[in-house]
């Protein structure tokens, strides 16, 4: 199967051959191509989130704080749990957050699109049916972006 439509690739897809450019850039399972070129992190909720900050400081954890909580990257989920426990924190989330298949997508293949929409709206306002003013037609199939099998 092939599709431009992500979403349904990540639902559907077991592994998967992305070629861009006439190029494989990759052949791996969905989880493996997702986790290689995204970042994972843990959000952190709690009603102590200032105590929780300076536990996760002093236990030599980084993070950055977001509105009403704390993302952490680099560190696994138990050990942000376990700090906050022994410091006696009650924590409202503690999840885990991956990136998207989309994501990823994104990540591997922004150098190998080879059309990019550049067109502002006055430009596409103005342009012809035939294509832009003083240009080429436009092509009648659509551009070649990478493309997703599975």
């Amino acid at each position: 199967m092939s599709s431009h439509l992500l979403s349904e690739m990540a639902l559907t897809a077991g592994h998967l051959l992305v070629i861009g450019k006439g190029q494989l850039l990759a052949d791996a399972t969905t989880e493996d191509f997702i986790s290689r070129a995204t970042t994972s992190s843990i959000r952190v909720r709690s009603p102590r989130l200032a105590e929780l900050a300076d536990a996760l400081t002093r236990s030599g954890v980084a993070f950055t704080s977001a509105p009403d909580a704390l993302v952490v990257s680099n560190a696994p989920i138990e050990q942000i749990g376990d700090i906050a426990g022994a410091a006696g924190i009650t924590l409202h989330e503690l999840a885990g957050q991956r990136g998207s298949l989309e994501e990823a997508f994104m990540q591997l293949t922004g150098d190998s699109v080879e059309y990019h929409g550049g067109s502002t709206a006055r430009e596409l306002h103005t342009m012809t049916p035939g294509g832009p003013p003083g240009g080429p037609p436009l092509p009648s199939t659509s551009p070649s972006t990478p493309t997703v099998g599975a």
